[in-house]
């Protein structure tokens, strides 16, 4: 039977740290389960990628040549204790209260769990967002993120196919320097090969899956290099357009109340002029009216508004796939070896700086249960030096609930944190530092300092990677809010009802911001409905603080929502898709039934309607990443809408 491969890590691990003039390849090739009996070329291909996998953890095998007596040279790996260990680190109050509430800005996919886990190793508490005035979330779940943050790290060139806005598609191949988040997406920069100059790229725009590029150089990113300054340089849109529209009569409030000129031209539309600085959420309002609007200008609006509409209607044209709907539940997933490897290491050492520990403190240390707990004493069980004397594997006691390990001297330090725990850490603890009352500068600095000196190998990310939120572009605009939130001030609002396409005034109690891919968000008990709303500030045409304060009704306060998602009340029930990379929103949609994860990464979920104008804002807005599957009259409607918002812009 093939041997588990966290077993052969862990026991790699435990091996490498026991001799320090290491092991010969010929000894790990004769000795070590996984690569007895192959033929020294296949050995070597196993045993690269095994060192990988290690290295991502940040655990770096040192190899070391040496020639003996008859000028023999042979090669010998070795794990440096000094290399593995995570030194003692200690932080302050107000530092480990920093980096607790910086982690928990990642919602649950890989980085989030990461971000918990480094909590873990570092001995800092983790902690919740919940009842805070500003509440954000960051994700990393666009499927290019993971392989270019590995090629950074690792200095390859990668390869991918591209879309600019308005859709047209090309080649690329770039030496990827750094990564970060702007703008509320992920963009990574670095030298185009093809264009001879240095490039950023949106993640979101990236169209299949990134490839290394075989046989090319070590990537060498400049010395000067931040990915922080190249961000800086990056506007929104540097140069204000201006679109001339034909809008239906009546429709189409949100380009209306924005609009510079308004003519009737007959009964039926009106000529609209509109300002805008960023053509792509400029598409996104107006393919959200389908055939409400005609673009007459300018071309590249008309075509990016059609790119979206094309995408949504060809995913929305594929044969719908078969599917079990189930109630949702924790995901599981496939787990990575990294991740088995990194909670195998940490329970040993968790263990042995105790002194033993009981079956309930493991089970909520790695949140598992009873016999997957069990499971992983088990592996550890047989770890050890290969063929190694029972006093050379790890010795795992139980005694009734209680747990100890003998023989894991080797193992007994935590491990530094690895390239996913330093990355959630360092880019959450940027985050932090870039909105304003968020947290103290010189806290977040020493934190972010202190942590570096945890990630090992990958503290040369520093200045590779980083990350803002949105409302730190115009801290100004959201003092006068946030104030108001904290003093419990009545706030009038002229705002834009996305679903009856309408500009209604609302008098609301403010409860909470929340900002999530890119958009912000308010919460609040609204006076004028009497029950709670969420309100998406970019449909905010005017806002105004009251002299009026409201009192802290905390039951009433408490009915306030933490989901941005606003179905109808009594809403049907619809089916739809959730592409990989919108995969974390979905908790946001308080799904009543869901499929497991699909082969593509996609999820089925079962959720209430918002109205027909807001399923069809999440159609043409993301894409062909959000798709309506069911019940089937839904489907064909969205499909016949699509088809005639694109005939309508091809008229104009």
């Amino acid at each position: 039977m093939p041997a588990d491969l966290t077993e052969v890590l862990v026991s790699l691990v435990y091996t490498l740290l026991s001799k320090k003039n290491g092991f010969s390849a010929e000894y790990l090739r004769t000795r070590v389960d996984r690569y007895k009996g192959l033929e020294s070329e296949t050995f070597k291909r196993y045993f690269e990628r095994d060192k990988e996998e290690l290295e991502r953890l940040g655990i770096p095998i040192e190899t070391v040549i040496r020639e003996d007596a008859a000028g023999t040279n042979t090669t010998y790996y070795r794990i440096l204790p000094e290399k593995y260990r995570l030194e003692e680190i200690e932080f302050t109050p107000p530092e480990a209260a920093a980096i607790a509430m910086a982690a928990s800005y990642w919602g649950e996919d890989a980085l989030g769990n990461a971000a918990q886990r480094a909590l873990a190793r570092l001995g800092v508490a983790a902690t919740e967002l919940d009842n805070s005035v500003f509440e954000p979330r960051v994700s990393s779940s666009e499927p290019a993120f993971g392989q270019l943050l590995d090629a950074i790290t690792e200095r390859f060139a990668v390869t991918f196919t591209y879309a600019n806005p308005v859709g047209e598609q090309s080649k690329r191949v770039i030496e990827p320097w750094g990564l970060g988040q702007r703008f509320g997406h992920w963009y990574v920069t670095g030298f185009d090969r093809d264009r001879q100059a240095q490039r950023i790229f949106r993640l979101s725009r990236i169209l299949d899956e990134v490839k290394r590029v075989d046989g090319a150089p070590t990537v060498n990113r400049p010395a000067q290099f931040s990915m922080s300054e190249a961000l800086n340089r990056m506007k929104l849109d540097s140069v204000t357009s201006t679109a001339t529209l034909h809008l239906r009569e009546g429709r189409g409030y949100a380009l209306r109340t924005r609009a510079e000129e308004i003519q009737a031209l007959d009964e039926s539309w009106d000529v609209v002029k509109v300002s805008y600085v960023n053509l792509e959420d400029m598409a996104k309002d107006v393919a959200a009216l389908g055939s409400n609007v005609r673009v007459l200008e300018p071309t590249n609006l008309r075509r990016a508004a059609a790119s979206l509409l094309e995408r949504a209607l060809q995913a929305h044209r594929e044969p719908v796939p078969a599917y079990e709907l189930g109630k949702p539940k924790k995901a599981a997933g496939k787990v990575p070896e990294t991740v088995k490897v990194a909670r195998a290491l940490d329970m040993v050492s968790f263990i042995h700086d105790r002194g033993g520990a009981t079956f309930g403190e493991l089970q909520e240390r790695f949140d598992l249960d009873r016999k997957a707990l069990q499971r992983e004493l088990d592996r550890l069980s047989l770890c050890g030096l290969p063929e190694g004397l029972p006093d050379e594997l790890l010795d795992v006691i139980i005694d009734d609930d209680y747990v100890n390990i003998e023989n894991a001297e080797h193992l007994s330090h935590k491990v530094r944190l690895n390239l996913a725990e330093a990355f959630s850490l360092m880019v959450a603890l940027d985050l932090m530092s870039a909105v304003p009352g968020l947290g103290d500068d010189s806290v977040v600095a020493s934190a972010r300092a202190k942590i570096e000196v945890a990630t090992g190998h990958f503290s040369n990310l520093s200045n590779a990677v980083t990350a803002r939120f949105v409302a730190s572009e115009e801290p100004e605009r959201w003092a006068q809010l946030h104030d108001a939130i904290e003093h419990h001030r009545v706030v009038k609002l002229h705002y834009i009802v996305g679903g009856r396409d309408a500009l209604t005034e609302r008098v609301i109690w403010p409860v909470r911001l929340k900002e999530q891919t890119g958009r912000i968000y308010l919460q609040a008990w609204c006076t004028t409905a009497n029950a709670p709303r969420v309100f998406r500030m970019d449909r905010v045409r005017s806002l105004t603080v009251q002299d009026e304060h409201f009192e802290h009704d905390a039951a009433e306060l408490a009915k306030v929502p933490t989901e941005l998602y606003s179905p109808l009340a009594n809403a049907d029930l619809i089916e739809a898709k959730f592409a990989a990379r919108l995969r974390p929103l979905l908790p946001e949609f308080s799904p009543t039934r869901v499929t497991t994860k699909r082969p593509d990464g996609s999820v089925i979920a079962e959720i209430s309607s918002a109205g027909d104008q807001a399923m069809r804002d999440l159609v043409t807005s993301h894409a062909g990443h959000f798709e309506v599957i069911a019940p089937a009259e839904e489907r064909a409607e969205i499909i016949e809408w699509l088809e005639i918002a694109l005939a309508t812009h091809a008229e104009s």
